[in-house]
């Protein structure tokens, strides 16, 4: 399945995280090239460094890597964390474009809790 490398600015809707992937940088290096966004300074995470792609199908994906240096998220060949955005939560789908090995898998919650809570008012009077 190719896909059209894009820059994060020209994506056509909001993107979500549909998951994280344990994954080397490597490989995916190999599978959609040079990242897009190289050491891009994100406040309170560091720099990281991103891929996005549209596909024939209309879905658009982000991907992201932290890259510190010297960091707990430094540069080099053993597997690493990449968080993987989309215009659609669809997880399959989303993977089967990923197409990479995924060694560990963490998929956060494609829909927003139910609001369970209340405001009661308390007085001393």
């Amino acid at each position: 399945m190719s896909a059209t490398r894009i820059t994060p600015n020209e994506l056509s809707a909001p993107v979500r995280q549909v998951f994280s992937a344990r994954v080397g940088r490597s490989v995916v290096e190999d599978r959609f090239g040079e990242p897009v966004v190289r050491d891009e300074w994100l406040d309170g995470i560091g720099t990281y460094d991103a891929w996005a792609l549209r596909f024939p199908c209309g879905l658009e994906i982000t991907i992201t890597m932290p890259t510190e240096a010297g960091g707990p998220f430094a540069r080099e060949e053993s597997p690493d964390w990449a968080d993987v955005y989309a215009t659609e939560t669809d997880f399959e789908h989303v993977v089967e474009h990923f197409g990479l090995p995924l060694h560990e898998t963490w998929q956060p919650v494609a829909e927003p809790l139910p609001n369970r809570h209340r405001v009661c008012r308390q007085d001393d009077h």
